[in-house]
């Protein structure tokens, strides 16, 4: 009976309420029916799981309760749907996704042996010490701590840019002048000889009177009749009558011309008299006033409009020189106040760029963080003219390191697991594991990550972001929002792998959505809290008008941490390095190149943190130990009678 006791021990007490109502029965052991013991004990926790999923407290008591009738029911009545439904449910499911993706990390099964497995079955009471103990053939594993990964902030300093504009129309000013305008006319009569065929010039008769010899009168225009020839009767002779109308513009409004007449004077002379009937002069009809004119004195071009919104900027506001386009071009000649003005362009729209500058400093938060400090200093006028109007201070940060808050434990015949190939642990972890894991790692990496077309080994991808200056929006977070470890960075990979780029979304920093950051941007930010990007530079990528606004950060990013950790320190070795922020050069190393670097001169300790965290020790190892400790922790308090 103690040794059931001991053996009950561990079980619920629900169980044990109804073990011990089987064993108060005074029937003997022999007489017990097996299957009805069961039945008994199994109703009696039907009755009590019901009665616990149905009381009112469960949603309180029950882990994981939902509901006394739960959904998954109606498969009973109709287990056709159940494929259908899961059909569904697997085109959503993250899971699904990254169990079935050909991408993902595979374990070759024959690397991992079965000799530890057969040493515990052939001799399984050489096991029972307590892990960690000297009754058993584990270990302790040194416990790691995760070595505080670099990245690289900026904030700027200088002159900040607030850009306006305005459009404004542009024509022209007419210039006219008020005018009196008279007419006047001159008849001429002239004898035609038939035999001679022969004209000579008889006499005239005028109304212009003084018109011509005023200063304040201008002659503009002079029209001549068609001549009129008669034959006076019994004559051999013909007369000719021509007239010719004079018009003037005059600045007063007076008529320095004569009345009617019909006296014609002879020959230019005082001579003046009435032509016979026969002649039919015709006379002047007087000098007329026609009535006030507009003159036309040429046009100006008139840009008030603009000159009035420029007046009415706010103070220390500049503007660049405008773009203008002609908006009014058809047609050319149009009639002014009854004057013909012909220009090609009739209105213009001009469009201006003004600009605002002012100081502005964004470094006080970033000064401030103790785990950053600064580096450098970057000019971000394009070109530089004089002193420096922008300039980036760049700061050196680092994210926080973690450390191991369990003791992990290797075993004689254990696995370590990295990336999907796995290696046995020697009995006692050599001090040199670390190196000795990540040249492992890096052998695989090369044989991977080699380009057989470039024959380069290590090949990055160049990429950036951009951040405008003195403002909220940020594409450049990356490091900044923390480092994606864990289950965050094995989804993040897979869907680098995959091109998912739906799976990065909720693993990039939150605000770059909200930014409008591209996809590129977005990406990167993903890579970059991977570790798996190295910063080249930062430089102006949008100026407005006077000074930049935009700046541009510059990547290479790597298809592994350890990749990029090899590039930093190779290149160091080798004397290379990433380009320009406006070029990066991130191609990979020659096998030349590769050949010649010193992987034992490498720190390899930010990677390393991360071999050691995925380390694959049996999971079977600390269920053991736990349970060993209960066991002893039992055997202890009870004694070891039966």
């Amino acid at each position: 009976m103690r040794a059931r006791s001991i053996l009950l021990s561990g079980l619920a007490p629900s169980v044990l309420a109804a073990a011990a109502l089987l064993a108060a029965t005074p029937l003997a052991a022999q007489t017990v029916d097996p299957k009805a013991a069961a039945s008994a004990i199994a109703s009696q926790l039907q009755g009590q799981v019901t009665g616990n999923v149905t009381s009112q407290t469960a949603p309180n008591t029950v882990p994981g309760y939902g509901g006394s009738d739960l959904p998954q029911g109606q498969y009973l009545a109709n287990p056709n749907s159940l494929a259908g439904d899961g059909a569904v449910a697997a085109a959503t499911s993250q899971p699904y996704a990254i169990v079935t993706n050909p991408n993902r990390p595979t374990v070759d099964t024959s690397t991992l042996g079965l000799s530890s497995a057969k040493q515990v079955e052939s001799s399984p009471t050489s096991y029972t010490g307590i892990a960690g103990s000297s009754q058993g053939n584990c270990q302790p594993v040194p416990v790691s701590t995760g070595t505080a990964s670099t990245y690289y902030d900026s904030c700027q300093i200088g002159t900040a840019e607030a850009d306006s504009s305005f459009t404004c129309t542009i024509g022209w000013a007419n210039q006219f002048t008020s005018a009196y305008q008279y007419t006047c006319h001159t008849s001429e009569w002239d004898i035609y000889n038939p035999y001679n065929n022969l004209t000579f010039f008889w006499g005239e008769v005028s109304d212009c009177g003084s018109f011509a010899s005023q200063s304040s009168c201008t002659q503009v225009s002079q029209t001549k009749q068609p001549s009129q020839t008669t034959w006076p009767p019994g004559a051999d002779i013909a007369v000719i009558f021509t007239q010719t109308d004079t018009t003037y513009n005059c600045g007063a409004q007076t008529n320095f011309g004569t009345s009617a007449s019909s006296n014609y004077c002879i020959n230019h002379s005082t001579l003046c008299f009435v032509p016979p009937p026969q002649d039919q002069a015709p006379g002047v009809p007087g000098a007329a006033y026609v009535g006030p004119i507009q003159t036309y004195q040429g046009s100006t071009v008139d840009n008030s409009d603009c000159q009035a919104k420029l007046t009415a900027l706010p103070t220390g506001e500049t503007c660049l020189q405008p773009s203008q386009v002609c908006v009014d071009a058809s047609p050319t000649t149009r009639t002014i106040n009854g004057v013909a003005v012909t220009h090609d362009c009739w209105q213009w729209q001009a469009s201006y760029q003004c600009s605002t500058l002012s100081s502005a400093n964004d470094c006080a938060t970033l000064s401030a963080k103790s785990n950053c400090s600064f580096d450098h200093e970057v000019c971000l006028d394009s070109p530089q003219v004089g002193a420096c109007q922008v300039k980036s201070e760049v700061y050196k940060c680092t994210t926080p390191t973690t450390s191991q808050t369990t003791q992990a434990y290797s075993c004689s015949g254990d696995v370590y697991c990295i990336d999907g190939s796995c290696t046995q642990l020697p009995t006692s972890p050599a001090p040199d594991l670390a190196n000795a894991l990540v040249a492992m790692n890096a052998m695989k990496d090369a044989d991977q990550q080699f380009d057989a077309n470039n024959l380069t080994i290590f090949d990055g991808d160049a990429t950036g972001c951009h951040k405008p200056l003195f403002g909220l929006v940020n594409c450049c977070a990356g490091k900044v929002s923390g480092l994606l470890t864990g289950a965050a960075a094995a989804t993040a990979a897979i869907g680098l792998a995959s091109g998912n780029y739906a799976m990065l979304l909720g693993l990039a920093t939150q605000f770059l959505a909200l930014f409008m950051c591209s996809s590129e941007e977005i990406q990167l930010d993903v890579k970059d809290r991977m570790g798996l990007c190295h910063y080249v530079g930062e430089y102006c990528s949008e100026k407005a008008l006077f000074v930049c606004t935009t700046e541009r950060k510059s990547y290479c990013c790597y298809q592994s941490k350890l990749a990029r950790v090899i590039q930093e320190q190779g290149r160091a070795q080798l004397g290379m390095d990433f380009g320009s922020p406006q070029s990066p050069n991130c191609t990979g190393f020659t096998v030349d190149q590769f050949s010649k670097l010193d992987l034992s001169k490498m720190d390899f300790s930010e990677v390393f943190a991360d071999f050691t965290s995925a380390v694959s020790l049996p999971a079977s190892l600390q269920t053991s130990a736990q349970i060993q400790q209960k066991v002893q922790a039992y055997y202890q308090t009870n004694g070891q009678g039966s």
